[in-house]
Formats: structure tokens, C-alpha cells, sequence
């Protein structure tokens, strides 16, 4: 990332300068002032490789700039006096230099890669030069991480735009069954890297979420309805106002994920890097297809009726396999 000294390389650039340039100077010259406690006109334009003109105009600049709702207290305070020494009062929106960090940058080139993969945004000129200008500042340790999209997102994701009907059959993993629905979507959101569609749902009459990559077919119907304007929330997964069973596990160090992955309550971490949990129970399915994938690392404590969940599910798991064997042969 470039220092202090490259950005008085770049601001002592001569020719006309725009209402844009001053403002970027301003923005840099006041917390270098603030941070020494005052400076004089002179010093400024030896730090900045400004002319004391070009600073005086930067510092006339910086006495407009704030942030709303722009009131004293929200506005640079800058005074210069006969002697040309300058004094800069501080605010709280500029009492630091206006550089990002190494990880604010990985952050934003993280959740650009992101965008540019949503419908409609692999042509965006504007965010590829985006990119490329982060990707610029991290230097060349960059590495690629390709991250699967669910199947039929294009579609959904049009289908929400356009207030298109669809029909789909969906896998409800907590009930194992599939269902055939029209949905109509309203909103697509991410969350913990799955995408999902908020839609009206045909078949319960209700605004239900469903995860996109368990759709296994969608036909678009043809059928346009009016657009709702709505916001997509991230929703609460497992609701916490005592309809859901609560079960008390002890969780093995090599399955720690399952307490970083899931919302925990009452979470106690042991000296061997184990832990003790309560976590909430959406169903019966769903927590033994969760004891299976952690094997012997995942130990429910209570209550006794799901203590054995697991080897259940693994019996059943078992039987649907010789089952479909016996087809087979």
C-alpha cells in the first residue's frame, strides 16, 4: 500500500486543479495537522509538494467540508493566522488520515469479487476497474478462490426482477422430502454462503425462505405479478422464544466447527479445547444428520431422548441404502 510520501509525490502535480483535487488534499493536510497539534502554511506545502497558494485554496476548501446534518461540531475547524501559522480543531469524521488498512482493502476486494458474480454483474466495467485497482494495492499474494453457485440463481434472481411465477420442486433437508411449489421471489440474499430467495409460496399462502441450491428443478411460468418493493433481512435460522427443543452436547476439539457454524447458547470452552453447548433444535432430522457428520466428536448429554440420535440415524441411513441395493439387483 502506498505511504505518505507517495501521496505528496502524486498531490504535487502541477496544472489546473479541480474542486475534486482540493478536496482530496483537504482531507489529507487536516489530520497531518491535527496530529502535530497545528502547523504553519509553509511546512504544509514542504510535506504535500503544494505551493503556499495551493495551500491556502486546500485549507479554504477544508473550512466547507463535514458531514451531515453539518452543523459546528460537524464541520472541519481550520483557522489561519497573519503569521501563517494554522490551527485545525478536530472532528470526528477526520481526526485520523483517510488511508484504508491492508485488511479494509482485502475486505472490499473480497465483497467486490462477490458482486461480480450476481446476475447482470460480469459486464460491469466500473466494478472490474474496481477490482483491479484493489487488487493492485494487495500486490501480487492474491490467490483465486472459486466458490460454487447455486444451480438455477440466474434464473430466480431474474424471476425476482421481473415478478415472474416459478415452478419448482424443492428439497426440505429438516422433513427429507420434496416438495412441487409455485413460488413467486422477491428478494435474493446471501447468508453464510448459501444464496436464498424470499417468496410468496403458493402452496402454504405464506412468505417462506428457501435455499436456492435445494431447488432441484424450476420452470419458468410466464406468469408476471405486480413487484413489491421489499428488503431482504438476514433472518433468525433458529428462533429463540422456547418453541424448540434445547439439548445440552459435549463437543470434541475436532468439532469445534459445529460452534462456529451454528448459534450456540451457554457455550463453556474446556482446558483440552472441547466444549460444552446448549443449542437449539429446529428437528429431529436435522440434528441427527448433524451427529453424523461429527461422528464421535458430537455427544448429546441431554435429553435422554435424543441422546442416541445418532446411531437412529445411521440405522435408518443404513436402511435406505439396502433398500435401494435390492432395486439395483
Amino acid at each position: 500500500m502506498r505511504g505518505r510520501n507517495s501521496w505528496r509525490r502524486r498531490i504535487g502535480k502541477r496544472g489546473p486543479r479541480s474542486a475534486k483535487v482540493r478536496v482530496q488534499n483537504a482531507l489529507h493536510i487536516m489530520p497531518w495537522v491535527m496530529e502535530r497539534g497545528g502547523s504553519t502554511v509553509e511546512e504544509i506545502a514542504q510535506q504535500f509538494g503544494l505551493t503556499k497558494e495551493e495551500v491556502l485554496e486546500d485549507l479554504s476548501t477544508a473550512m466547507v467540508c463535514g458531514v451531515p446534518p453539518y452543523c459546528g461540531g460537524d464541520m472541519i475547524g481550520v483557522v489561519v493566522f497573519e503569521d501563517g501559522s494554522v490551527e485545525a480543531h478536530p472532528s470526528q469524521s477526520f481526526d485520523r488520515v483517510l488511508e484504508l488498512t491492508y485488511v479494509e482493502i482485502f475486505g472490499l476486494s473480497v465483497l467486490a469479487d462477490a458482486a461480480a458474480q450476481l446476475p447482470g454483474m460480469k459486464r460491469d466495467k466500473r466494478l472490474a476497474s474496481a477490482i483491479a485497482k484493489l487488487r493492485d494495492f494487495l500486490g501480487g499474494d492474491v490467490v483465486d478462490v472459486e466458490t460454487e453457485q447455486a444451480t438455477y440463481l440466474d434464473i430466480v434472481w431474474e424471476a425476482a426482477e421481473k415478478g415472474e411465477k416459478l415452478e419448482i420442486e424443492y428439497l426440505s433437508p429438516s422433513k427429507d422430502i420434496s416438495t412441487k411449489r409455485t413460488i413467486t421471489p422477491r428478494t435474493v440474499f446471501g447468508d453464510a454462503g448459501h444464496w436464498y430467495t424470499t417468496a410468496d409460496d403458493d402452496l402454504s399462502n405464506e412468505s417462506r425462505i428457501f435455499r436456492i441450491d435445494r431447488i432441484q428443478e424450476v420452470r419458468a411460468t410466464g406468469q408476471v405479478v405486480n413487484i413489491v418493493a421489499a428488503t431482504a433481512t438476514t433472518p433468525s435460522w433458529f428462533p429463540d422464544d422456547g418453541t424448540l427443543p434445547v439439548v445440552r452436547a459435549h463437543v470434541k476439539a475436532a468439532a469445534a466447527w459445529v460452534v462456529e457454524t451454528y448459534p450456540c447458547r451457554d457455550v463453556q470452552e474446556n482446558d483440552d479445547d472441547s466444549f460444552d453447548i446448549s443449542i437449539v433444535v429446529n428437528s429431529a432430522h436435522w440434528l441427527g444428520r448433524l451427529a453424523l457428520r461429527a461422528g464421535g466428536n458430537f455427544v448429546i448429554t441431554e435429553p435422554i431422548e435424543f441422546i442416541d440420535i445418532a446411531q437412529r440415524t445411521a440405522q435408518t441411513v443404513l436402511r435406505r441404502y439396502s433398500d435401494v441395493s435390492e432395486l439395483a439387483d
